[in-house]
C-alpha cells in the first residue's frame, strides 16, 4: 500500500483536530488565535503558535511572550535578535504541534517538511534494496530503520533479539513501543523473503489500530479479518492471500469454521501475538487453539507488557512453553515450583522458587525493558497518587456488617483444609462485600435501580470530575471501573450537572472497535472531556494526548490491570509534566486488604523479572502483604 508524503505528514501529526486551509496552511483546532501585544503589535494568544518560515534547519515562530519559558524548556527554542522571533530546530516540528492547542503551519513550512519526508521514503526504499542483497545472519544492521520511524536504541535491541532467537517474548513495559519494534523486525523478514507474510493475533478492540500502525511504520499492505459480517470476512480472506500483514482477533482461534483458512495463512509466516497474556491459561480453548496454530513455527513473537501477570507457576510455565522447549510441567515443577498439600492431599502449586536459575533459562527467550532500564532514554512524566479514604453510608454499613457476620460464622466453622475446599465460595462472598462497599445497587437488578441515587464513592467521583473540568486549563479525565452500572450512574450525574453528553465517551466490551477509535481520537482533540471505561479499555488505547488524570473506582485483583490502566496516560507522548491517579477506598472494607494481596503478587513478579517489572502498580500500592490465610480473612472481617 503506497502512502504519500503528504499523508505521512498528516499521520505524523497524530491529531484529528488537523485541517488544511485553502491557502495550504495546516491548522490545528482552527489555527493560532490572533492577539495584540502591549505595544499594539500583532501577535498570538497564549497556547497558540504559528510555524511561520524555514531557514536552513530552523523554523521561525510567532508566539505569545508569556510562552517563552515553555518554548525554551520543551522545544529548546532560541531567540533571534535580528528578527525578534523565537526559532526552533526543524526536528521539533511535530512536538511543537503536539504541545500547543492552537497551531498554524504556514504552507512554506509544510512544503519543506514534505520534501524531507520524500527523502526519507527514498532512503527507506534504498535501504530495503540493500537488505535484499545481504545474506541475513539474524542481526539487523545498526543503520537500518523501519520506514517513517526511527527506533530508540533499546527498540533496536528488541529487533535484534526477535530476529536472532526467532521464538521469543517481547516484554516491553506499557508505552515503550512493542508495536513499532515488532513491525520493524517483521519488515526485515519480509524484505529478506524469510517469511511469506506476518500473521498478527490481537484483541478485537485493537485490530484496526494495528492496521493503522502498520501503514504508519511500514507502508505495507495490511488486511484485517473482520468477521462482523460474512461478506466482509469472505473479502478479507481473499485479500489476505496476497497481503504482507494479516490481522485477526483471538476469538477467531476458538471457531472451528475458520481453522483451515487461518492455518493456511500461518504457513511460512511469522506469528505475532499481541497482548499475549491472553494465552496464559493452559486449560482455555483459546490457548489450546493458539498452541496448535503455532506449533513448530520458525518465527513466533509474543508481545506483552506483563509476560507473567500473576506470577502463578502454571501460567508462567504455559507462557514460556509457547516459545521455549522448557520440558514437561513435572520437570518444571521439580525445579521451580513450591507445592502445598490441598484437598484430599493433592499437590497445589503456590509460588515460584529458584528465581535466579529460571531467569538464566529465560535469557534467550524473553527480552524485558522497563522505564527504569539503563538503555531506555524515554522521559516520562512524574506520577502522583492520591488515596482517598471514604466512609460507607449507614445503609451500606448495615448490609455490609450483616453479610460479614454471616461469612465470619462460616469461617469459624472451617479449618485450613475445609477453607481450601470452599475457597471459591468464600471469595465470591468477599466479592459481594466489595460490591456493597462500592454501591449496594450492584446487588440488585439494574432495571429496578434508581440511577439518580449515587453511592458515597460515586458522589465523590462526580465531584472530583466536575471540579477538574471547571478549570479550563485542565485536559480530560479517565475513569476506570469494573462495573458498567457504576459508570452509567456517573455518566448520568455528569449530564445532570450540565456536561454535554457528547463530551463523555464510554468504552466497554459492547463498543465496536471503530467507535473506540473515534472516542480515543475525540478525547485527544478535547471534543470528549471524560472517558468512562471498564476493563475493556485497559489495552490497546492511548489516551495520553487527551488527559493526565485518572480515577480507579475499584481495585482489580491482578497487578497487570492496574499497570495497564495507568499505562493509557502514563506513556511516551504525554505532554504534561506529571500524571495524577486517584484511588478512593472505603475504610475498613475488603478493598484495603486487596491492596496487600496485590502487593504480594507484585513481589513475586519482581523476584522473577526484576525490580520495576510489575509496572506502576508497585508505586500505586505501597503496602506490604502476603497470601491470605484463614486467620487473615477473619481479621479482615472484624471491622
Amino acid at each position: 500500500m503506497s502512502v504519500s508524503t503528504q499523508d505521512v505528514l498528516l499521520m505524523q501529526l497524530q491529531s484529528s483536530g488537523i485541517t488544511v486551509a485553502d491557502s495550504g496552511d495546516i491548522l490545528k483546532n482552527g489555527g493560532a488565535r490572533d492577539a495584540r501585544d502591549k505595544f499594539d503589535r500583532p501577535t498570538v494568544k497564549s497556547n497558540s503558535l504559528i510555524l511561520h518560515s524555514v531557514t536552513g534547519n530552523q523554523i521561525t515562530l510567532v508566539s505569545n511572550f508569556g510562552d517563552k519559558d515553555y518554548l525554551k524548556e520543551h522545544l529548546n527554542a532560541q531567540f533571534d535578535g535580528e528578527t525578534k522571533r523565537w526559532v526552533i530546530g526543524i526536528n521539533y516540528f511535530k512536538k511543537a504541534i503536539r504541545l500547543f492547542k492552537h497551531v498554524t503551519v504556514k504552507a512554506s513550512v509544510r512544503a519543506t517538511k514534505e520534501q524531507q519526508l520524500a527523502k526519507i521514503e527514498q532512503q527507506a526504499a534504498d535501504e530495503a534494496a540493500e537488505r535484499a542483497r545481504l545474506v541475513w545472519d539474524g542481526v539487523l544492521p545498526q543503520d537500518m530503520q523501519a520506514k517513517h520511524v526511527v527506533l530508540y536504541a533499546y527498540q533496536n535491541a528488541g529487533v535484534n533479539f526477535l530476529l536472532k532467537y526467532k521464538t521469543t517474548v517481547l516484554g516491553f513495559a506499557v508505552g515503550l513501543g512493542k508495536t513499532p519494534t515488532a513491525i520493524a523486525a517483521a519488515n526485515v523478514l519480509l524484505d529478506q523473503k524469510e517469511v511469506s507474510r506476518v500473521l498478527i493475533i490481537a484483541p478485537n478492540s485493537v485490530k484496526f489500530q494495528w492496521a493503522s500502525e502498520i501503514a504508519k511504520f511500514s507502508g505495507r499492505t495490511a488486511v484485517v479479518l473482520d468477521n462482523s459480517t460474512p461478506v466482509r470476512l469472505k473479502k478479507a480472506f481473499e485479500a489476505a492471500q496476497i497481503a504482507d500483514y494479516v490481522i485477526l482477533h483471538y476469538e477467531m482461534l476458538r471457531s472451528a469454521k475458520y481453522k483451515t483458512q487461518i492455518t493456511a495463512l500461518a504457513v511460512n509466516a511469522v506469528v505475532i501475538a499481541d497482548e499475549a497474556h491472553k494465552v496464559k491459561n493452559y486449560k482455555a480453548q483459546q490457548t489450546q487453539a493458539f498452541q496448535t496454530l503455532t506449533n513448530d513455527r520458525k518465527y513466533m513473537w509474543l508481545l506483552t507488557a506483563t509476560p507473567f501477570p500473576n506470577a502463578q507457576p502454571q501460567e508462567t510455565y504455559t507462557m514460556l512453553s509457547h516459545v521455549h522447549p522448557i520440558g514437561s510441567w513435572l520437570d518444571f515443577g521439580r525445579k521451580y515450583v513450591v507445592f502445598e498439600r490441598g484437598y484430599r492431599g493433592a499437590r497445589v502449586p503456590v509460588r515460584l522458587r529458584n528465581h535466579k536459575s529460571l531467569r538464566n533459562e529465560m535469557q534467550d527467550t524473553v527480552i524485558l525493558r522497563q522505564h527504569n532500564s539503563p538503555d531506555v532514554q524515554i522521559s516520562l512524566p512524574s506520577t502522583r497518587y492520591v488515596t482517598q479514604e471514604l466512609s460507607m453510608s449507614a445503609e451500606q454499613c448495615k448490609i455490609y456488617d450483616a453479610m460479614a457476620s454471616d461469612l465470619m460464622h462460616k469461617l469459624d466453622a472451617m479449618d485450613s483444609t475445609t477453607y481450601r475446599q470452599n475457597a471459591a465460595n468464600v471469595l465470591a462472598q468477599m466479592k459481594r462485600l466489595e460490591q456493597i462497599a462500592n454501591d449496594v445497587d450492584l446487588l440488585e437488578d439494574e432495571a429496578t435501580v434508581d440511577m439518580d441515587r449515587l453511592s458515597v464513592k460515586e458522589e465523590w467521583a462526580v465531584n472530583v470530575i466536575s471540579d477538574h473540568l471547571e478549570d479550563a486549563e485542565n485536559r480530560g479525565i479517565v475513569v476506570f471501573a469494573e462495573s458498567k452500572l457504576v459508570l452509567r450512574k456517573i455518566n448520568k450525574a455528569l449530564i445532570n450537572q450540565g456536561l454535554d453528553a457528547s463530551q463523555i465517551g464510554t468504552i466497554s466490551g459492547e463498543v465496536a472497535p471503530e467507535k473506540r477509535t473515534k472516542i480515543v481520537s475525540d478525547f485527544g482533540t478535547g471534543a470528549i472531556r471524560v472517558v468512562l471505561s471498564t476493563s475493556a479499555g485497559e489495552e490497546g488505547i492511548n489516551l495520553q494526548t487527551g488527559g493526565h488524570t485518572m480515577i480507579h473506582m475499584d481495585q482489580p485483583w491482578v497487578p497487570k490491570s492496574i499497570t495497564q490502566r495507568e499505562g493509557r496516560i502514563l506513556r511516551s507522548g504525554q505532554p504534561s509534566e506529571f500524571t495524577l491517579f486517584y484511588s478512593p477506598l472505603m475504610a475498613g472494607t475488603v478493598e484495603f486488604y486487596k491492596r496487600s494481596k496485590i502487593m504480594f503478587k507484585v513481589g513475586e513478579i519482581e523476584k522473577l523479572l526484576g525490580q520495576g517489572a510489575a509496572g506502576s502498580v508497585a508505586e500505586n500500592i505501597n503496602e506490604t502483604g502476603a497470601a491470605w490465610t484463614l486467620d487473615e480473612l477473619k481479621d479482615m472481617l472484624r471491622r
